[in-house]
């Protein structure tokens, strides 16, 4: 069973790796952003919002925002009431990808990276804001790193299973037992030093 599952988060390691590559070359002209947001009305009718974005620019980027609002108060309109408006309490999903334009300064595609501290390939930012009287909550974490970082980190459960599989490959040649290595040649059924059947453990046991 664990053999199954590492061989199935290796297939999936290799698979994000391709992603990740792909989003790297289309960084070079653009940025690409995922989003789940879910904007609506509280029974109170106050307002709420949760918002996860995944953007691929300079970096990775995995931003969370959530926050709500007081009841509208008949002066200010928030954010909050448009959005639960447009979306009539219901979650969505949406994605876009956005041309770098050299003579826009601000909205999309947006540089995550000023406000941010961090290190290297890794960045992060978080913020807050609280308005008591306006019922105004609102709490804010973003966190970006490196496409080659994300790669190296992807590539190592493919590489552990390969040489896995090399090793594999190796003993059965040799006629070697694959959980202790002593030398199956004259029992090929049942290893008789530790008890295994190696055609059973072949096939995921």
């Amino acid at each position: 069973m664990r053999r199954r599952l590492f061989t199935a988060l290796s297939a999936l390691s290799l698979v994000l790796c391709v992603a990740v590559c792909v989003l790297l070359v289309r960084s070079r002209s653009g940025s690409d952003s995922a989003e789940w947001t879910y904007d609506r009305y509280l029974p109170d009718r106050s307002a709420a919002s949760n918002q996860v974005y995944l953007t691929s620019d300079k970096r990775l980027w995995l931003q969370v925002n959530w926050g709500r609002v007081g009841p509208f108060n008949g002066q200010l309109v928030w954010g909050y009431y448009v959005r639960a408006d447009l979306s009539g309490g219901r979650p969505r999903l949406g994605f876009r990808h956005e041309r770098y334009d050299p003579m826009q300064t601000f909205g999309f595609p947006r540089d995550f990276d000023n406000g941010a501290t961090g290190w290297g390939p890794l960045r992060w930012q978080i913020a807050s804001r609280s308005r008591p009287k306006d019922g105004d909550d609102f709490r804010y974490i973003n966190i970006g790193v490196s496409h080659w970082l994300l790669l190296l980190l992807l590539l190592v459960p493919p590489i552990l299973w390969l040489n896995r599989f090399r090793k594999a490959r190796r003993t059965r040649t040799l006629g070697r037992c694959p959980a202790c290595g002593y030398d199956l040649r004259a029992t090929p059924d049942r290893c008789p030093e530790c008890g295994i059947a190696p055609s059973k453990l072949g096939r995921g046991g």
